[in-house]
């Protein structure tokens, strides 16, 4: 799931960078925007990257909740 979203973003990325370049309007906007717009997609592929590459902690807890034996922390 994480690497679909992070294709989503970068696409993301490179729509709203081609569309700053080609589009009137949009060039007019200023570079204060354009940066806004470049840092949302940036840090939305940042955080999927995280996501991929985070490992997960193996837990200690007993898998039976009705267990006697306390889970080591």
């Amino acid at each position: 799931m994480n690497i679909v979203l992070l294709v989503i973003a970068l696409g993301g990325l490179y729509y709203c960078i081609d569309d700053f370049k080609t589009d009137l309007s949009h060039r007019l906007l200023g570079h204060r925007f354009h940066y806004g717009v470049y840092l949302f997609w940036i840090q939305w592929a940042m955080i999927c990257l995280f996501f991929i590459f985070a490992r997960k902690k193996p837990t200690n807890f007993p898998i039976d909740p009705n267990s006697k034996e306390k889970a080591v922390v």
